[in-house]
């Protein structure tokens, strides 16, 4: 390699590695330092504490909960996304009608802001008057508040995040099946 080509590359790369650095790097660094600090937002001092914020976060309850939560959902949502999208995506692929429409529907909920989307289904579970408990209630089951109660509400905001994610996963897994070359499938 020429030492112009070295040069060159750097000068392209150098832009994206400036702002790779501004906006996470430098940032991220940030917070660990503020994090190893008293320091309250608008104080005009502060002092070095070392590990104890950390300590306390790890002895709080309440923090342990949000954390064990938070593996539960993305362990669970993660998953379900990723292979209900391929599942789509190999669906779509192996019909030969309505191709855009399927498409077009299954993209249309990552589209969605996500305003709109919790306005939707906050009205839709909405433990009085939304839909999903008018359903129940002609079926003879009691209403539940799906947001509020402790068992309902992890499950219905992993259902909610894996509905609205399914288009992008499915897109995702659609491009990869029109890399594969025609030749490799096995046409009987």
């Amino acid at each position: 390699m020429r030492i112009g080509d070295n040069w060159t590359a750097y000068v392209l790369a150098g832009p994206a590695l400036a702002l790779l650095l501004a906006l996470y790097i430098l940032p991220s660094l940030g917070v660990f330092v503020i994090a190893a600090t008293d320091w309250q937002f608008g104080a005009r001092s502060l002092y070095f504490v070392g590990a104890e914020n950390f300590a306390a976060l790890l002895e709080d309850t309440t923090f342990r909960q949000s954390f064990l939560n938070t593996l539960a959902f993305v362990s669970t949502t993660v998953p379900f996304t990723a292979l209900l999208g391929l599942a789509i995506a190999l669906l779509i692929e192996s019909g030969r009608s309505l191709r855009a429409f399927y498409r077009a529907v299954h993209f249309l909920p990552f589209m969605a802001t996500m305003v709109a989307m919790a306005m939707a289904w906050e009205a839709l579970l909405h433990p009085t008057v939304g839909l999903v408990n008018q359903l129940m209630r002609l079926a003879g089951l009691p209403a539940i508040n799906w947001l509020r109660e402790e068992s309902t509400a992890l499950p219905v905001l992993g259902l909610i995040f894996v509905w609205q994610n399914l288009g992008y996963a499915m897109i995702l897994f659609l491009a990869g099946l029109k890399a594969i070359p025609a030749e490799l499938y096995d046409v009987t």
